[in-house]
């Protein structure tokens, strides 16, 4: 997977990395290093360099700043750390970027740096690390010439640890890597993700809780081969995480992978959700001959791009234009199988590399024109404006329920609300989830006459507003996509369809 950066209007990549102590003989740069910074970061680069013999009093911690987020703008650059104490020693990693950096950009350093300084902290402890590595610096800048940074950069690097850790994060965060995994003296690890999308769970969601990426009907697409993000984990990890990942497959949902595996859905769901966290792998629908596929507005498109080659390697033959123009427009993967040859691995190298979407069909219920003038005058609460019932959802008297199956809403059993269309008390009830005017409207179908399509339709109104997709409301009414289609067929006159991309963002 390509790392995307979150913050698309400012440079998340550090411009250099600092070890600075201070203690009662003074404040020392025990270590400065820039890497390569971006091209346009070129003028920043040059200026940092002239103020690298500066750096020592100006990042140099005080002890009351020790343990809290050390942040510090000056000009075009931001450094932020982590102050840490040791005995009568304050030291702190701080890390260069651009001032325009967002807070999420900076909590994410912050992070960084705070793991870094509780490993060397931990080193410290056992076997006196920083004490030795920062005596051995010295003693490499005594001897070297000061006119040879190369020569110094090059033997530091070589001869001390900690310096080699801090040059790889850099590097590796430089080229654009968001998961930071290494070690601070060849013990103490340090596995950190950057701005991270989907923080592990333990169970379902509920309507009312951020929108999660990984449900018990989502099947997890790996970036990488199942071997490869195995070897990637630490010699630690759970055994059953390992029988889960041979078994994932973007053919199968978690809740049959879990069979497979032989795990508890709950705890799948958990190392879904890590896997997905650490961005080793996404959460998609599982594939189908219903799935409707386009291609995704961050789609590299052109000719001679990396993602291009790869494609073309991995598929000989096939160009990746020629292929995204088969998504210019909405598609089903069974006509696409129809027409194409071996479009199933295609499909899913696409969507590994979100060069395509997946696009859900969401359901919304509408009020007849003939019925909005009289709901709104029967109910004050619902003026005829875009957070009327019918964007909103329900009346006053309605609340969320996180117990139900389908995510749905309960009501009191006195609704407050008479028959206004005459209608038995009966079907009043039915519809007790709609606002009075989206009840009208539905009452004045014909498919209202059908009681056991009625009693249907009430069951599932509390998801014709835009909140499930049909594969969603499928899975947790346990209902054939053929009935529910019918159904929203039958009640075409108060309900419409649009497809989009899922709520919740893949990648």
């Amino acid at each position: 997977m390509s790392p995307v950066p979150v913050d698309s209007q400012s440079c998340w990549q550090p411009l250099a990395v600092a070890l600075v102590t201070s203690s009662s003989r003074g404040n020392r740069l025990l270590f400065y290093h820039q890497g390569s910074p971006p091209d346009h970061c070129a003028r920043v680069k040059d200026v940092l360099s002239e103020l690298e013999t500066t750096l020592s009093e100006i990042l140099a911690p005080s002890q009351q700043l020790v343990g809290e987020k050390f942040e510090l703008t000056i000009d075009e650059w931001k450094f932020v750390g982590h102050p840490f104490s040791l005995a009568a020693i304050v030291f702190n990693v701080v890390f260069v970027l651009q001032s325009s950096s967002s807070s999420q950009v900076v909590h994410s350093y912050d992070c960084l740096s705070h793991l870094l300084g509780s490993a060397i902290v931990h080193e410290e402890q056992k076997c006196k690390f920083l004490t030795s590595q920062a005596a051995q610096i010295l003693h490499i800048l005594e001897d070297s010439d000061s006119s040879s940074s190369e020569l110094f950069a090059s033997k530091i690097f070589k001869e001390c640890s900690v310096a080699k850790t801090l040059h790889s994060v850099l590097v590796s965060l430089q080229q654009g890597n968001l998961h930071v995994k290494t070690e601070v003296n060849g013990c103490s690890e340090v596995n950190v993700q950057l701005f991270c999308e989907a923080a592990p769970m333990l169970s379902e969601p509920s309507e009312g809780d951020v929108p999660c990426l990984v449900r018990s009907y989502s099947a997890l697409l790996l970036f990488e081969s199942c071997e490869a993000v195995i070897s990637g984990l630490p010699c630690s990890c759970n055994p059953a995480l390992c029988r889960l990942i041979k078994a994932l497959s973007p053919l199968k949902s978690l809740k049959v992978v879990s069979l497979d595996a032989d795990i508890p859905l709950s705890q799948t769901l958990l190392f879904a959700s890590h896997l997905v966290h650490w961005k080793k792998a996404v959460a998609i629908y599982p594939l189908s001959e219903s799935n409707i596929y386009i291609t995704s507005p961050s789609a590299d498109v052109r000719l001679s791009s990396d993602v291009s080659t790869q494609f073309e390697r991995c598929f000989p033959g096939v160009v990746l234009a020629e292929m995204l123009s088969n998504f210019s427009v909405p598609v089903l993967l069974g006509d696409l199988q129809t027409t194409t040859d071996n479009i199933i691995p295609i499909v899913v190298w696409l969507l590994q590399k979100n060069q395509i979407i997946q696009l859900h069909t969401y359901v919304y219920i509408v009020q007849t024109s003939s019925s909005t003038t009289s709901s709104a005058s029967a109910s004050g609460n619902y003026p005829p404006s875009s957070s009327s019932p019918t964007s909103s959802g329900f009346d006053s008297d309605c609340t969320w329920s996180h117990a139900t199956v389908g995510y749905g809403r309960t009501c009191s059993a006195d609704s407050g609300h008479s028959d206004e269309d005459g209608e038995d008390s009966l079907h009043a009830q039915l519809l007790q989830y709609l606002s009075p005017g989206e009840r009208k409207s539905v009452m004045c179908t014909s498919a209202a006459g059908v009681e056991d399509d009625l009693a249907l339709f009430a069951r599932l109104s509390g998801y014709f507003h835009g909140s499930h997709h049909l594969e969603e409301i499928m899975l947790l009414e346990n209902m054939p996509r053929s009935q529910l289609l019918t159904l929203i067929d039958k009640f075409s006159e108060v309900l419409v369809i649009c497809s989009l991309p899922e709520h919740s963002v893949y990648h």
